[in-house]
């Protein structure tokens, strides 16, 4: 554990605390920093002589998070901005926002477990609504009770979807996002471990990493606006069979489908030109999958562990394979090339 001295800050952005030792005074407020992560103590003189600070404006990403003793905190009315996962895991049943904070960097109570109340009559900015916390003009969603549960439906008047909204609420069963929303930002609704259905519309371009990590999806259909589908995106969704690609994907990332372990097929659009490290790694159950020639690369690991997998056809588009693409697919009987191969790495099958 770390403590703060006033000689010793380890983290610029809080440095205004030790100017008594430089001579230099002129700072009026500071921001307290991820620094804190770990922090038990601040210790005599850690802001000793700063006589122009007057508040602190900003708590910071993780300032508090893991600081699974804390049951209460009060937070100062000069506080403006709170960031990502800045109380994340912390044990306090509820929280009152003062009336300074005007903008929060994401989802600032990601895993509070116990959090059931975000008391924000006093402040002009945000509502708290049957447990989701908006900004007042709802179009932005910072924060959902892990404890909520069923069907949600996201309201129409969304545009923003903030980063580990809805990670860990593993009491929801399905999600629909309307066609207000073009993004989904990475970890929106990771470790969902019981949400079967989401309905993601024509609207969304984009998909964040890790977005359904560890949800309880059977199936899934993209939609033709998303052409990417990002690093680990559905990875460890143990309990999806089958999933529908858009014909405008054109890479399917890192991790994208690792340990799936119940995906049986997958038919890769032609649109496809990447498939990227351990793509469909140790995806026990997948027996088949058709690589059109419009890719040209398969990353390290691509298909490792795919116990199940018994033939594989390699466009003329593929010259490399490589390491460990094909390795531990234990009833792998046939491979196919269709003569472009110039590169077989060490312990590719």
């Amino acid at each position: 554990m770390e403590a703060l001295h006033g000689a010793q800050l380890p983290h610029t952005r809080v440095r205004s605390a030790q100017l008594h030792r430089s001579g230099r005074r002129r700072r009026s407020s500071v921001v307290l920093s991820s620094v804190l992560e770990g922090v038990e103590s601040i210790f005599d003189g850690a802001f000793l002589d700063c006589r122009l600070l007057k508040s602190f404006k900003s708590i910071g990403d993780k300032a508090f998070a893991y600081c699974e003793g804390l049951e209460s905190i009060a937070i100062p009315d000069s506080i403006e901005t709170i960031g990502n996962g800045t109380f994340a895991e912390c044990e306090f049943s509820s929280i009152k926002i003062p009336k300074s904070v005007i903008s929060f960097g994401g989802n600032p109570f990601h895993q509070c477990k116990r959090l059931k109340e975000v008391e924000v009559s006093e402040n002009p900015n945000f509502v708290f609504v049957e447990g989701v916390l908006f900004n007042k003009e709802m179009i932005q969603i910072f924060y959902c009770d892990p404890s909520k549960s069923g069907d949600y439906s996201i309201p129409d008047t969304m545009t923003d979807i903030g980063s580990r909204a809805f990670s860990r609420c593993d009491r929801l069963n399905s999600i629909t996002i309307p066609d207000s929303v073009t993004e989904i930002p990475k970890h929106a609704f990771q470790d969902c471990s019981y949400l079967e259905s989401v309905k993601i519309p024509r609207s969304v371009t984009s998909i964040g990493d890790l977005e359904f990590c560890m949800c309880d999806l059977k199936s899934l259909t993209i939609p033709d606006s998303v052409t990417s589908i990002v690093i680990g995106t559905f990875s460890n969704c143990w309990d999806l069979t089958t999933i529908d690609l858009t014909e405008l994907v054109l890479s399917i990332e890192n991790n994208t489908f690792t340990k799936c372990t119940r995906l049986i097929s997958v038919a890769i659009p032609d649109s496809v030109t990447f498939i990227g490290e351990g793509a469909f790694q140790c995806c026990e159950a997948l027996r088949s999958i058709t690589i059109p020639d419009s890719v040209a690369f398969i990353g390290v690991d691509a298909f490792f562990g795919c116990d199940s997998l018994l033939e594989i056809v390699l466009p003329s588009s593929i010259s490399t394979i490589q390491m460990g693409t094909f390795k531990f697919c234990r009833v792998l009987t046939s491979v196919v090339f269709l003569d472009s191969i110039v590169s077989i790495k060490r312990q590719s099958i």
